[in-house]
């Protein structure tokens, strides 16, 4: 299991989690590599599910790529004209990046090449997040509105003013909600009817969350301690102690020794400070005190972190049944046109018309070409979208 932190410096830091010879129910992070081939500070670092490829996003304009396997560099990308904000993939076959360019690109994993620039946001892109049966993406900018991505045609689907700006968006593990994070808010919303679940308050600005199940979620920021909230009494059942300044970032391993009869849960977390830490929970019970299972204090200032693990995506059972739920929904356009009740946030909608059939009457395009159609990722090709920019 791999570990890669980046740094403002910047740096790329990559450790092995690995058990102690004399104990094996002990472990220790062992430093893996140095990277310096940034030119600017690292803003978001991903890994594939696979564990295979590694991505990092950097303030200097640029995408590089590396081989987990070999520990080799497999090249750059260079498509955006600013600070990569954002990068997350769409299973192996895609990988989706955000930048201060305004613009969301993309990239097919096996060419590298750039099949789409999805346009729309009027302000630097904060996240974007793919939902896990790989049809829609969600993204959140400065501009202070939340759109939906149609990943085949590579057109907007609907938009949501939020009249906040949300510096964070994740979807839950079966995609069935997704969350915002809004200052020191954590506001959570039902995909199936597009209506507020709960709002989670915290003393202080949020910087990073994950989901643990689909009841279940971490979180870190400028806050003592890493809270841990039961989505559904929207209470937090417990606070784990140990960093002594602001958490940067989290990520989660749910099935981290498959060989064995495990309940555990591993949560990764990284202060600003350099301290690296990795705790186990009992996925029965997160209530239970957590337990620190390994720690590493390092040099330089951390931004983000990604773990290289085949079954860290594994905690979801039910993205078969998801793919077609959320297939159903696009067809009858029953999220684009229900609007979330009242909230702190507010939301509004963008309402998408139906073309009524044997009309020969013109109609006006929906704002930015939207729509919503069904269709899996890797026809992302196959689309001549005249709005989008094709890579060079």
């Amino acid at each position: 299991m791999e570990v890669v932190v980046g740094t403002y410096d910047p740096l790329l830091l990559g450790f092995q989690l690995i058990r102690n010879p004399d104990n094996e129910k002990s472990f220790r992070f062992e430093p893996k590599f140095v990277d310096r081939g940034h030119a600017g500070c690292v803003k978001s670092v991903v890994c594939d599910q696979e564990g295979s490829i590694l991505a990092s996003g950097s303030t200097d304009e640029s995408i590089r790529l590396f081989s987990l396997k070999d520990h080799r560099e497999l090249g750059s990308l260079h498509q955006h004209e600013g600070s990569v904000t954002s990068l997350t993939f769409c299973g192996n076959t895609h990988m989706l990046s955000a930048s201060e360019d305004k613009t969301i690109c993309v990239y097919d994993c096996k060419t590298w090449e750039c099949l789409k620039v999805l346009k729309g946001h009027k302000g630097t892109v904060n996240s974007i997040s793919v939902h896990p049966s790989g049809r829609l993406a969600m993204s959140v900018s400065k501009d202070k509105h939340l759109r939906t991505w149609n990943l085949v045609t590579g057109r907007s689907a609907y938009v949501t003013h939020i009249k906040e700006d949300a510096t964070l968006i994740k979807w839950s593990p079966s995609g069935d909600c997704y969350a915002l994070v809004i200052g020191n808010k954590i506001v959570l919303y039902k995909l199936a009817t597009a209506s507020l679940s709960c709002t989670l308050e915290l003393p202080r600005p949020v910087l990073a969350i994950q989901f643990l199940t689909e009841k279940y979620l971490v979180a870190g920021g400028e806050f003592d301690g890493i809270r841990v909230f039961d989505i559904e009494k929207e209470t937090c059942i417990q606070t784990v102690s140990g960093h002594e300044s602001r958490v940067k970032a989290i990520e989660v391993v749910c099935n981290p020794f498959p060989d064995e009869d495990s309940k555990c849960l591993l949560v990764f977390s990284v202060s600003s400070d350099g301290d690296l830490r990795a705790w186990s929970f009992n996925r029965d019970n997160f209530e239970e005190e957590a337990s620190l299972l390994a720690r590493y204090e390092m040099n330089g200032r951390p931004t983000c972190l990604t773990v290289s693990y085949p079954g860290k995506l594994s905690h979801s059972k039910k993205n078969t049944e998801t793919e077609q739920k959320v297939q159903e929904k696009q067809e009858d356009h029953d999220i684009s046109e229900q609007r979330p009740r009242d909230s702190g946030v507010e939301p509004t909608k963008k309402k998408i018309k139906k073309k009524k059939k044997g009309s020969s009457k013109k109609k006006k395009k929906p704002v930015d070409g939207e729509e919503t159609t069904t269709a899996q990722p890797s026809e992302l090709h196959e689309d001549e979208d005249e709005e989008m920019e094709k890579s060079t």
